[in-house]
């Protein structure tokens, strides 16, 4: 059957220029938001590691600088997906400043924002052993830089993955390589003991 094509959801602001581009999906269906979206994974992710960290002490959801994350991207347009940044330095109990990888102000240089801390999570580990999603499953699809929170609808040797976005009445084929396994909640968040001076800080 002929695809219709469809505008996927936008890039927040301009891409540093890279050697490799991303791999350059197919479109096909309609891009408006699902109702309801459900809330946010990372706000999902953080409520369930303050809830797993009681009782345990000083150990808590924390983060450091020069931690490696992503960032989950908030606005119309952007919701459920992830890009890569640095943590720069912890401001106050709840905030971050942290540096976009991928991502550049409008004077070129590297885009740095403040965040809150329930907006980062740690950079999911390769899956290492060759996988193969099957259908159903629950992914991570990778364009224009971000990777984008979904679920596999088909596979198809040459065309690669059919995948729709979890927030976004809208699906593209992707190749297997821009397809990742969707980390669990649980693996958001490094949960550290503090270090001299940081209980207060809060991190």
């Amino acid at each position: 059957a002929t695809a219709t094509a469809a505008a996927a959801p936008a890039a927040p602001l301009r891409r540093i220029p890279a050697a490799a581009a991303s791999p350059a999906p197919r479109y096909c269906g309609v891009s408006w938001l699902k109702e309801p979206p459900g809330r946010p994974s990372c706000e999902e992710a953080h409520e369930q590691a303050m809830a797993r960290v009681q009782g345990r002490g000083s150990f808590r959801p924390r983060w450091r600088p020069g931690d490696a994350v992503e960032v989950a991207w908030r606005g119309k347009g952007f919701e459920g997906s992830w890009t890569a940044a640095e943590v720069l330095v912890l401001d106050g109990p709840r905030h971050a400043m942290v540096r976009f990888a991928e991502f550049v102000d409008e004077v070129g240089s590297r885009l740095v924002e403040r965040l809150e801390l329930e907006r980062l999570r740690l950079v999911p580990p390769p899956h290492g052993a060759p996988w193969t999603p099957r259908a159903g499953e629950r992914v991570e699809g990778l364009w224009n830089d971000c990777w984008w929170e979904g679920c596999v609808r088909e596979l198809d040797a040459l065309k690669g993955v059919l995948f729709e976005y979890d927030r976004y009445a809208n699906w593209s084929w992707l190749p297997l390589r821009a397809v990742r396994p969707r980390p669990p909640l649980w693996s958001y968040y490094p949960e550290r003991l503090p270090l001299s001076g940081e209980e207060e800080e809060g991190a």
